[in-house]
């Protein structure tokens, strides 16, 4: 798994996600996203978009980029529900 230690600072490649209908949404640095928990998402996650992930750029969905970093450096990944951002 790439680094995310300079990430406040230096953009890393990271891969956006979706879910079933209900409003999943999933970033990982892995674009097959195996290593996102299916449990989640049983039909699967689809890719929607590459994107660099940093804390000053812009993520491509309704979220900031601060929790998928916490998240990503805890667990590889950083699943929300659409208008949830914990």
């Amino acid at each position: 798994m790439l680094s995310l230690v300079n990430a406040d600072t230096d953009p890393v490649l990271a891969y956006l996600f979706q879910g079933d209908d209900m409003g999943f949404f999933a970033v990982s640095l892995d674009k097959s996203g195996q290593n996102i928990p299916r449990s989640s998402c049983p039909a699967g996650w689809r890719l929607q978009v590459e994107f660099c992930l940093a804390v000053h750029e812009t993520v491509p969905a309704r979220i900031a980029p601060e929790p998928i970093i916490r998240g990503i450096r805890a667990l590889g990944y950083y699943i929300w529900r659409d208008g949830s951002t914990r």
